[in-house]
């Protein structure tokens, strides 16, 4: 349930109350993806996100979803799930949104507590400012009426403040970075596995270059495992990768 719930969660911006509320009849497999339908929101603007079949995301779903008793009456999508079962109870919020706290937990973070079910819809738009993407774009994903809010992700980018650095620093860009770290992963004497992920990521080269390591498996051996996302902190720029 977890797993599904920060998939869900973070793909499609979800505030606690809509995952609590989805149900299967608002997610529609398609085979290669999943089409998500968020009807009622706090804005009064639906919303539709698309998960596509990275990792095992997909998988996780279905399994899921497959462990659904056949004798529930009602549609909700998250039930209660215990030693390899679900129940035929929903979910409720308080459960919902205590989600990225256990995660938190798990993975012996400080400030448990601060953990919310807000930071799944934040990671969300902060992995999208991160990415380059246009205010209009992440207002739209977001389901937000105003631009000021996204304004504030585009503005508060660590890819845009590295970008601007690079500029008025050095007058180079991070891709001239990524070409300098790539040179050194791929030499045979760095052995790939020292390399201190996420915390050189974000502090050198941001999403860019985390992609290109994604891609020449430098972390294939860290403990962060195969595929992860991180959950943006409420309270600050925090951000933690989430072992599934």
């Amino acid at each position: 349930m977890i797993e599904v719930g920060l998939i869900l969660g973070i793909a499609g911006a979800c505030r606690t109350d809509e995952l609590v509320n989805l149900t299967v009849d608002d997610i529609e497999d398609v085979g290669s993806s999943l089409i998500v339908k968020i009807p009622n929101t706090k804005t009064k603007i639906p919303r539709i996100f698309v998960i596509t079949d990275v990792g095992n995301m997909l998988e996780l779903f279905r399994k899921y979803l497959s462990l659904r008793p056949p004798h529930v009456k009602h549609k909700r999508l998250f039930l209660y799930y215990k030693a390899g079962k679900c129940s035929s109870q929903p979910v409720g919020k308080n459960t919902m949104g205590k989600i990225p706290s256990v995660v938190a937990s798990y993975l012996k973070l400080p400030d448990v507590a601060c953990y919310t079910g807000h930071c799944l819809r934040r990671s969300s738009a902060t992995l999208l400012a991160d990415a380059g993407v246009d205010i209009t774009t992440i207002k739209r994903h977001a389901g937000w009426k105003s631009t000021t809010v996204a304004e504030g992700y585009v503005e508060n980018s660590i890819e845009n403040k590295t970008k601007n650095a690079n500029q008025v620093l050095v007058g180079t860009t991070t891709s001239a970075i990524t070409k300098t770290v790539n040179k050194l992963i791929s030499t045979p004497t760095v052995e790939k596995r020292a390399v201190p992920f996420p915390l050189f990521v974000w502090r050198v080269a941001a999403v860019e270059l985390s992609v290109n390591l994604i891609k020449q498996s430098a972390i294939s051996e860290c403990d962060f495992s195969e595929w992860g996302m991180y959950i943006g902190h409420c309270v600050g720029r925090k951000h933690f990768w989430v072992k599934m």
